[in-house]
């Protein structure tokens, strides 16, 4: 891959997001999981000729999935002693500081269980014992603790150790590591820390999938068992640590993954290719399998031993079968077509439990998605021509992407269960395009897709969500014809596909090529608003940035605007020019919130920000002011939040360029997958 490429993409990973922002940005902590402790290691790995082996733990929470991988390669490795020569990769993903803080202390004492005499071993096991599946500890217990605290910071590079001592004179209490103050300082009805668990279901946890019976027969009690537990992953670090290497990455797995991807990471001692990524029900959260598949499956290496496992936690009970889930998120009802398009296959062990649990709801717990499903990456070639999908279906397909994420349709505004997140902007339609011109789509195909949309104005047969989960049956609907205007959207459209356009690997010929702006006029641009003392902050990530030109349309709805956003049979006709002209309404869902400062930030045309503002001898002219509000706006409930902040001279603040180089020319070979991205 060209530097120049490299390092636009690293800017675009950096700079952009990829999920619309919540007006509360610090991340929640959970400090202990709840799903079953389950290795990573599967037996075939065990008569692997591999030299070595890399695991990925996503949403790595309390590290119960790399101690059941740790004690699972000790049992095997009992049996195949060349297990003990391989070397052992362990990276651990997590975007919340305080879940690194907690492990590093459990790591750090197992090590000085390995280390001290024979008399001093039994208070460090019971001391991570406390640490990993209580709530309260005796003063010994927390003596020992303290102690280890001390060595973990004493170990840290000067300026980490400078950060992580602050952190913790700040936040770490008795119940130290159940507790994030940053995360509790955010809410408004005072700090009230996950504590809804106990040590008997700890136990269980740990325990489903690992053998009792290497404890000693004699083991009884929830006491017991986690000393037991800990001593024997001590004795397992001790055998292993100089195979093992542990990385913690402090960053969105999506993030992560992708910078792995395209070979980004810092750490370049360490593998970019997994044998296993363990995701958790992180994808709840981060767009489900269209994530995953865009951004997880490249990343494994090709063949059936090499798997990505998840579950679904938020809204298990609302999939009856594991297709209506692929349907909603991926808008495709086939399942070959979505096998061949994300080169995804279910491992057979997954499409026996899909076979027991599909259609059938067993209570909280025993729906086909609450299960834990592993998908493998087929193949890194191009698709054959048969396994493309038809170019009209292709275009429906990617305006119905388009659409659904532009005009989500409404859902509560509240957490609940069956809640299905939609938290994606439109920087994900341009990873898919990014994806499907590597599998092997026509770049004509693709290229006129994209004109079709950026003009503002598509001939389409696709339409905007007309239910909160989409089926099958609305997923294969094909509607009439229709000429529909998406100019609400198309600005921040046109921005994206600037800032996409050098990284994709063939040419976009437009039909007007002053559609899209030059890379050295789109720029960062700030606001600042008031954020009221009543207003809730909002937890999930469903906002959107909306420019009004309350010049010449009035006051936008307080409800209802998706509706005059709409141009279909179910839009508001009250609001059709609104909706049709230029120049009229933009709404962004690319941009990034900072609570502490209530400041957003956004990358947009110069040119577009500039025509707010009223030209001299126009007869409109009224000083610094455009005419325009900025509100920030829910996407949920489609209700404002924040605003009107008037668009002026002073409250928009101009940043720097993307680049200043202008239009790159430089693309990505069209070249197979497996040389262009090993």
């Amino acid at each position: 891959m060209p530097a120049e490429i490299k390092e636009q993409w690293k800017k675009v990973i950096d700079r952009l997001p990829r999920y619309k922002p919540r007006l509360q940005d610090e991340s929640e902590f959970f400090s202990v999981g709840r799903d079953e402790a389950a290795s990573l290691f599967v037996p075939s790995m065990a008569n692997s000729d591999q030299e070595s082996f890399s695991f990925l733990f996503c949403g790595v929470g309390d590290a119960r999935h790399l101690f059941a991988t740790l004690a699972c390669i000790a049992e095997h490795a009992r049996e195949k002693s060349s297990l003990c020569s391989k070397k052992i990769y362990f990276t651990l993903v997590d975007i919340n500081p305080a879940v690194f803080a907690r492990d590093m202390l459990v790591l750090r004492m197992l090590n000085d269980f390995v280390k001290e005499a024979a008399e001093d071993r039994p208070v460090t096991a019971a001391a991570i014992s406390y640490v990993y599946a209580t709530q309260v500890m005796p003063s010994w217990i927390y003596d020992r603790v303290q102690t280890a605290i001390r060595g973990v910071i004493g170990r840290l590079k000067a300026d980490s150790r400078r950060a992580l001592d602050e952190y913790i004179d700040f936040n770490w209490m008795p119940n130290m590591t159940l507790l994030d103050f940053n995360w509790e300082a955010t809410k408004s009805d005072g700090p009230s820390p996950m504590l809804n668990f106990t040590p008997l279901g700890v136990v269980n946890s740990l325990f489903a999938k690992f053998p009792a019976y290497m404890l000693g027969p004699n083991t009884s009690g929830v006491f017991a068992h986690l000393v037991g537990f800990f001593s024997y992953m001590a004795v397992v670090w001790g055998q292993s640590k100089d195979q093992i290497q542990i990385e913690l990455v402090l960053d969105d797995m999506v993030g992560f993954m992708e910078k792995s991807e395209f070979h980004l990471n810092v750490f370049s001692h360490v593998p970019d290719r997994f044998d296993a990524i363990h995701m958790s029900n992180i994808p709840d959260y981060v767009g489900g399998p269209l994530t995953t598949f865009l951004h997880g499956l490249p990343i494994l290496h090709t063949g059936g031993a090499s798997e990505m496992t998840s579950h679904v936690m938020s809204s298990a009970l609302q999939w009856a079968t594991h297709d209506e889930f692929l349907v909603e998120h991926l808008l495709l009802a086939d399942r070959g077509q979505i096998e061949n398009t994300f080169s995804a296959a279910l491992t057979k062990k997954s499409l026996q439990i899909e076979s027991i649990f599909s259609d059938k709801i067993f209570g909280a717990s025993g729906a086909v998605l609450a299960q834990s499903l592993t998908w493998t990456r087929k193949t890194n070639e191009h698709l054959a021509w048969s396994q493309l999908i038809r170019r009209k279906d292709l275009e429906l397909w990617l305006h119905m992407h388009f659409l659904k994420l532009s005009l989500p349709f409404k859902r509560p505004e509240r957490d609940s269960n069956g809640l299905v997140y939609a938290p994606l902007n439109m920087a994900i339609f341009f990873r898919l395009i990014t994806h499907l011109s590597r599998v092997g789509y026509p770049p004509h195909w693709l290229s006129d897709i994209l004109d079709s949309l950026c003009g503002g104005e598509p001939i389409t047969q696709a339409r905007a969500p007309r239910a909160m989960i989409v089926d099958a049956a609305q997923a294969r609907k094909v509607h009439a014809m229709r000429k529909m205007s998406i100019k609400p959207f198309v600005q921040e459209f046109r921005t994206l596909l600037a800032i996409w356009r050098p990284l994709f690997s063939f040419g976009i010929i437009p039909s007007d090529v002053e559609l899209i702006p030059d890379l050295t006029t789109v720029r960062e641009y700030r606001l600042q608003f008031t954020v009221p003392a009543d207003v809730i902050l909002c937890t999930k990530p469903v906002l959107a940035l909306v420019f009004w030109n309350t010049r010449e349309n009035g006051r936008p709805p307080a409800v209802g605007l998706r509706e005059a956003l709409l141009d279909d049979e179910h839009a508001d006709p009250a609001y059709e020019a609104i909706r049709r002209q230029d120049g009229r309404v933009y709404v962004i869902s690319t941009w990034e919130w900072e609570t502490k400062t209530a400041i957003a930030t956004f990358w947009f045309s110069e040119a577009t920000l500039k025509a707010m503002f009223p030209q001299k001898g126009d007869g409109n002219s009224s000083g610094s002011s455009s005419g325009w509000d900025a509100y920030v706006w829910r996407t949920d409930s489609w209700t404002p939040v924040l605003g009107p902040l008037p668009i002026t001279q002073d409250t928009l603040k101009i940043g720097d360029v993307w680049d200043r180089r202008g239009i790159l020319t430089i693309h990505m070979p069209h070249a197979d997958p497996a040389t262009s991205i090993p």
